[in-house]
């Protein structure tokens, strides 16, 4: 083999290693999250939604704690998506901070927060028949894994009030556990 094949074959072996390198595997992926068996909201149903919005209106999910059995220590979060307006028939970009949701299970309880952060703009108080509900979060810490050993299943549940009088509507899959392994 003539040296400039040898040069031309090792380069070229530098370029399919580079791009091997660049590209993520998903073999090794740590981050994973488990959605609720169950969800059920005494909330108002519309379009698909559960608003929770007047006193005593909840939402409830319950997961089953299996799907936490190779999660790392202080490693798992509620992940939230939900619908967050100003009051009935409201406006759009509206978020909610503390939304506080009670995670419970036979041996222990523990208070969550999370910030529902609405992007969109503008924020505009007037009825915008949906445009611009759209949130999102995490919980500002994590579960409390220990505090849950021995359950079987774990219940989150939401109840009105929020921040400043907001609606917020939920679905099964607005709530996920995201952790990694």
């Amino acid at each position: 083999m003539s040296r400039k094949s040898m040069s031309s074959l090792a380069a070229s072996l530098l370029v399919a290693l580079a791009a091997l390198l660049a590209v993520p595997g998903t073999a090794n992926a740590a981050a994973s999250d488990i959605g609720a068996t169950t969800f059920n909201s005494n909330g108002d149903a519309i379009a698909g939604w559960n608003w929770v919005r007047s006193t005593g209106q909840q939402a409830s999910w319950t997961f089953d704690l299996e799907g936490l059995a190779d999660a790392r220590a202080r490693s798992a979060y509620l992940n939230v998506s939900g619908l967050v307006t100003n009051g009935t028939s409201g406006g759009s970009g509206y978020s909610a901070s503390s939304v506080k949701f009670q995670a419970t299970c036979e041996t222990g309880s523990q208070l969550l927060l999370v910030k529902m952060v609405n992007p969109f703009r503008p924020t505009d108080p007037q009825d915008s028949a949906g445009l611009g509900y759209a949130a999102y979060g995490a919980s500002s810490s994590p579960l409390n894994l220990p505090k849950f050993e021995g359950c079987t299943t774990l219940t989150v549940t939401a109840a009105f009030p929020y921040t400043a009088g907001r609606h917020i509507a939920f679905k099964q899959e607005s709530l996920t556990i995201g952790y990694s392994k």
